[in-house]
């Protein structure tokens, strides 16, 4: 599902930036 894979990727998006900022 695109629903899914949304989430999936917004999720690993943001735990990217989140660990990049630290």
């Amino acid at each position: 599902m695109i629903a899914v894979m949304l989430l999936i990727s917004g999720a690993a998006m943001w735990m990217w930036a989140n660990w990049k900022t630290k």
